[in-house]
């Protein structure tokens, strides 16, 4: 993620590089989606108050204000799990007001507890059933495959090499979750 930004974008590189100037055109066309952001981000991150873009020089920076700091931390000073779970709740918030499609591809689970993630995927859920939205994650988490599976699960297969298969829900073996089937391997024959 890069640690500032000159300029605005109407969209995230796939990577999240930009997010800052993601966010720099959310702060200006969608105001009410970043105020949303900071009341999430308190309820998930202990003791954030809200972002702030500073200006250095012609760039600005993102920043976080936390109580009883005198001073905002750039997002760059963060911890791991602290900026995926900015960048996730963004995201989440931002989605009701702008037409994208979401795909994470890169385990939204990644640097974050199960604690952390489970409202995110809660509120996720509840976005595409209400709005009728749709989201891609892919993830090894156990937690996430046996909550997501047997309703939203989509099994990919190459039998024998050849093309892939797709399948609705994923196998599961009596006693035995839809993690733990995985796990064993069980759910490819």
């Amino acid at each position: 993620m890069d640690a500032y930004s000159r300029d605005e974008s109407t969209g995230m590189a796939r990577d999240g590089s930009d997010f800052i100037s993601w966010y720099m055109y959310l702060a200006t066309a969608r105001p009410e989606a970043v105020a949303r952001v900071s009341e999430s981000l308190q309820e998930v991150i202990p003791g954030i108050e809200h972002l702030h873009l500073e200006t250095i020089g012609e760039a600005k920076w993102l920043e976080a204000r936390f109580k009883g700091l005198k001073r905002a931390l750039p997002l760059f000073q963060l911890s791991d799990g602290q900026r995926a779970l900015i960048v996730l709740y963004t995201i989440l918030k931002a989605a009701p007001a702008l037409a994208y499609s979401l795909f994470m591809i890169d385990e939204p689970d990644n640097y974050v507890s199960l604690r952390e993630i489970q409202p995110w995927l809660t509120e996720l859920e509840d976005l595409c059933r209400e709005g009728n939205r749709q989201a891609l994650l892919i993830s090894h988490h156990p937690e996430l495959i046996n909550r997501l599976a047997k309703d939203y699960g989509l099994l990919f297969t190459r039998p024998d090499g050849g093309p892939v298969r797709v399948t609705k829900g994923y196998p599961v073996v009596d006693g035995l979750t839809a993690a733990e089937t995985m796990a064993r391997g069980w759910g490819d024959e």
